[in-house]
C-alpha cells in the first residue's frame, strides 16, 4: 500500500479517502481559508485527452459560484500528477443512500430533484451541459446541503469541445439521453433535463425505467421511450409526479421541458406548500444513518390542526355535495316522482381492439308516437375501462337522468352503430335512495372478433455497414419460455395476442421484439438492424512500447469506435499496454510511428476472436532503424 503523503503542494493532507485506476482523492485543508478540503488526483499524466479534461472540469467550476454547485478553489501540477481542490461535502450521495434504502420518500425526491434543477439551471444558463448527471453526483452533507459535482465531461457552448469527436458517446449508459450514444458532441440541454427524469424516476421507485444490462433489447427501448409508467411502479405516488417524468424522459429531446427553468417554474409551488424544513431534517438524519421522523409528519402540526381541520370538514363536505349531485340525489328524493335514469354497461371478453380505442358517443332522442324525434335531447363521450387481468374489457357510460317516458337512444363506436328503443320509469316506483337496479341499465350487444393468421416479414441488415443479412438471419417466437424457429411452430401465430420475436444472425448480436397485435392486424413486417459481435486487436511485444514513445494509428486516427452494444471512443494508446482493443469487425489500416520511422498494416477483425500483431523495434546505436509488425 502507498504511503500518504503528509503535504500536496501548499495542501497539508489529513487521509486518502479514494483510490482507483484513474486517480486517488485525499482530504487536506486549505492553508488560507482554513476548512476541509477535497484533493483529487489524476495520475495519468501520459493521456492528454484526460489531462485536458480535467483541466477543463477545474476551469469550469472554478468559474461558478453556486449554493448548490461543489465549489473548486484550485487547480495545479505537483511532480508529475496533476490536482483539483474542491469544497469538501461532508455527507453521502444520492447513490448510496438509494443502494441502502433502495427509494426515499415523494418529497425528499422531489426536494433533491428541486436542488438539482437549480444546480443545472445556473451551469445552463452560464452555457455549460453537465452530460453526466446521475445519482453518484448529486450529494448530500450531514447539514442538508444538495451539491452537484462532477464537470469532468461537462461541455461549454464558448468553447470547441475538440476533446469529444464526433460519434463519440460520453457518460453513464443507464442515465444518458438516446441521442447521446449517438453523439455526446451536439448534445443540448435537453440531455442533461433527460438524466434528471431518470433520476428522479429512480429515487421514486427504486428502479430505473431501463433497467439491466445495455443490451440491444434496452436500447431499443430507450430509443423507443418505453418504460413503465412511474405510478405503477410506485402507485402510492401523486398524480403530480407524471408531469415532471413526461417532461423529462422523452426519447424525442423535441417533447421534453424546453429548459430546467421551466421545471422550476412548476416545482415553485410544491415548495411554497411544503414542510421544507421538515424534509431537510428528515434527510439529515437520513445522511447521519438515523431513523427519520414517520411519513408526512410535522415539526408544525399542533399549530396547523386548528387550521387544517376547519378546511378539511369544508372540503370534505364540498366533495360529498358534488359526489351527491353527480349521483342524482336531487333526481332521486325531491324529483323522485317524475325523473328516472339509465346508463349503458357491456362486458367484452374478446375484445377486438385494445380499450384506448373504443370510444362511444351516445346521444338521446324523444320518442314521437313511435318514431325517432329531430331534436337531440343530450349527447355524451366515454371510453371503455382498463383491460382485466382474464382479458375482458367493461364499458360504463356516464349516469343519465331523464323525465318519465319513452326515448330513442343512439350509440355509435368504431364503425358500428346501435339504435335502443327504451321507457324510463320514475324513481319511486323502484325505491327509496339508492338501491339495486334503481337505474336502468342498457345492454350493448358488441360482438367479439375471431383472430386471424399472423403473416410476418423481416428484412435484416447489419448496423455497422448494412449489409443484407435476410439469407442468414432467423426469426423465432418465445413459446413455453423457449424461443422456436417460426418455420417449426406446431400452430400458426394469431392476431389479437403479444409475442415476444428474437432476430438472430451468426457473428451478431440477438434482437429481441416485444410486441402487443390488435385482432385486425394481421401482417408485421420487421425491419431489423443488429449489431455485429466485436473482434479484438492487441500487440504483442518484447520492447516496451510504451515508454518507446511509439505512436499508433487506426485508419489514420488516435482515437477509434469500440465494437459491441454500447460503442464509445477509444484511444489507440490503449494497444501500447498490450491490452485487447475490441473493434467492430472488418478490416483496418495500423500505422506504428516512431520520430520519421513508420510501418503499417493490413488487419481484418472478426467477429469473437483476437488479432495479435507482434511489434518488434530494430534500434541501432539506441535509435530505432526499423519496426516490423508480423501477425
Amino acid at each position: 500500500m502507498s504511503r500518504i503523503p503528509t503535504k500536496i503542494g501548499k495542501y497539508q493532507i489529513q487521509e486518502k479517502i479514494a483510490e482507483g485506476g484513474m486517480g486517488a482523492v485525499f482530504k487536506g485543508t486549505h492553508p488560507t481559508l482554513e476548512k476541509p478540503v477535497v484533493l483529487k488526483k489524476l495520475t495519468f499524466s501520459s493521456n492528454e485527452h484526460l489531462i485536458e479534461r480535467f483541466r477543463r472540469e477545474a476551469k469550469i467550476m472554478m468559474e461558478f459560484s453556486n449554493e448548490n454547485i461543489v465549489r473548486v478553489y484550485d487547480h495545479f501540477k505537483n511532480a508529475s500528477a496533476y490536482y483539483i481542490v474542491q469544497e469538501l461535502v461532508d455527507g453521502k450521495s444520492v447513490d448510496l443512500i438509494l443502494k441502502k434504502e433502495r427509494y426515499l420518500r415523494y418529497d425528499e425526491a422531489i426536494y433533491i430533484f428541486y436542488n438539482a434543477c437549480k444546480a443545472l439551471d445556473y451551469a445552463h444558463r452560464n452555457q455549460v451541459v453537465h452530460r453526466d448527471i446521475k445519482p453518484a453526483n448529486i450529494l448530500l452533507s450531514k447539514t442538508g446541503e444538495i451539491k452537484l459535482v462532477d464537470f469532468g465531461i461537462a461541455q461549454s457552448e464558448e468553447e470547441d469541445d475538440s476533446l469529444t469527436k464526433e460519434g463519440m458517446a460520453l457518460g453513464t449508459p443507464s442515465y444518458m439521453a438516446p441521442e447521446q450514444y449517438d453523439d455526446s458532441r451536439n448534445v443540448t440541454f435537453k440531455a442533461d433535463i433527460y438524466s434528471l427524469g431518470i433520476m428522479l424516476y429512480e429515487m421514486v421507485t427504486g428502479k430505473k425505467p431501463y433497467p439491466g444490462k445495455m443490451t440491444p433489447e434496452t436500447l431499443f427501448k430507450i430509443q423507443k421511450g418505453k418504460y413503465t409508467a412511474v405510478r405503477k411502479a410506485n402507485p402510492s405516488l401523486p398524480r403530480s409526479i407524471n408531469w415532471f417524468i413526461r417532461k423529462s424522459v422523452q426519447s424525442n429531446p423535441k417533447k421534453r421541458a424546453d429548459s430546467v427553468a421551466l421545471i422550476l417554474k412548476k416545482l415553485e409551488k410544491w415548495y411554497k406548500n411544503s414542510d421544507i424544513e421538515g424534509i431537510k431534517e428528515d434527510l439529515i438524519l437520513l445522511v447521519n444513518d438515523k431513523e427519520r421522523r414517520p411519513a408526512g409528519s410535522s415539526k408544525n402540526r399542533s399549530i396547523k390542526k386548528g387550521i387544517l381541520i376547519p378546511l378539511s370538514i369544508i372540503a370534505i363536505l364540498g366533495i360529498a355535495g358534488f359526489t351527491l349531485y353527480s349521483l342524482g340525489y336531487h333526481y332521486r328524493t325531491i324529483y323522485a316522482d317524475s325523473y328516472g335514469g339509465f346508463y349503458l354497461k357491456q362486458e367484452i371478453y374478446s375484445p377486438e381492439y385494445y380499450p384506448d380505442e373504443y370510444n362511444f358517443e351516445t346521444s338521446v332522442f324523444p320518442d314521437e308516437e313511435g318514431r325517432i324525434g329531430d331534436s337531440i335531447l343530450s349527447t355524451f363521450r366515454y371510453k371503455a375501462s382498463k383491460e382485466r387481468e382474464d382479458g375482458s374489457i367493461i364499458i360504463e357510460s356516464p349516469r343519465t337522468f331523464l323525465p318519465t317516458g319513452a326515448y330513442w337512444i343512439k350509440t355509435t363506436t368504431a364503425s358500428r352503430v346501435y339504435w335502443q328503443n327504451i321507457f324510463i320509469k320514475p324513481f319511486n316506483s323502484r325505491g327509496f335512495l339508492i338501491k339495486p337496479g334503481a337505474l336502468d341499465i342498457l345492454m350493448l350487444d358488441l360482438p367479439s372478433s375471431t383472430p386471424e393468421e399472423l403473416k410476418v416479414s423481416l428484412n435484416v441488415r447489419s448496423r455497422s455497414d448494412g449489409a443484407d443479412l435476410n439469407s442468414k438471419a432467423a426469426i423465432s417466437v418465445e413459446i413455453n419460455n423457449s424461443y422456436i424457429p417460426i418455420e417449426e411452430l406446431e400452430t400458426p401465430l394469431i392476431t389479437g395476442r403479444a409475442y415476444n420475436f428474437r432476430i438472430s444472425a451468426e457473428g451478431y448480436y440477438p434482437l429481441t421484439y416485444d410486441l402487443g397485435l390488435k385482432k385486425h392486424q394481421d401482417e408485421l413486417h420487421l425491419e431489423t438492424r443488429l449489431i455485429p459481435l466485436e473482434g479484438f486487436l492487441r500487440l504483442k511485444s518484447t520492447d516496451s512500447l510504451k515508454e518507446d514513445g511509439l505512436k499508433v494509428l487506426i485508419n489514420g486516427q488516435s482515437t477509434v469506435p469500440s465494437g459491441g452494444i454500447v460503442s464509445q471512443m477509444m484511444n489507440t494508446s490503449l494497444l501500447k499496454n498490450l491490452k485487447s482493443l475490441p473493434l467492430t469487425p472488418g478490416v483496418y489500416e495500423l500505422e506504428f510511428i516512431k520520430g520519421k520511422i513508420r510501418s503499417s498494416s493490413e488487419v481484418t477483425i472478426i467477429s469473437g476472436e483476437e488479432k495479435v500483431l507482434i511489434i518488434e523495434l530494430k534500434t541501432e546505436n539506441d535509435k530505432t532503424r526499423e519496426i516490423l509488425v508480423e501477425e
